[in-house]
């Protein structure tokens, strides 16, 4: 069981160093730039609710 994980770790390792700075360059290029999103207050409140909704009392 130990040999398995520290073969999966040295998997994830290796995986992990094979981003480039050129890979990166690249990923960056895929990435748009967008406007900060306006929000009425309409909005904002409903936004701001969002997480209230999750919880149970």
């Amino acid at each position: 069981m130990k040999k398995i994980i520290l073969v999966v770790i040295a998997f994830i390792k290796i995986g992990c160093n094979k981003i480039t700075e050129e890979t990166e360059k690249g990923l960056s290029e895929l990435v748009e730039i967008s406007k900060t999103p306006v929000l009425n207050l309409n909005q904002t409140n409903k936004l701001a609710q969002l997480p209230f909704n999750c919880i149970n009392i």
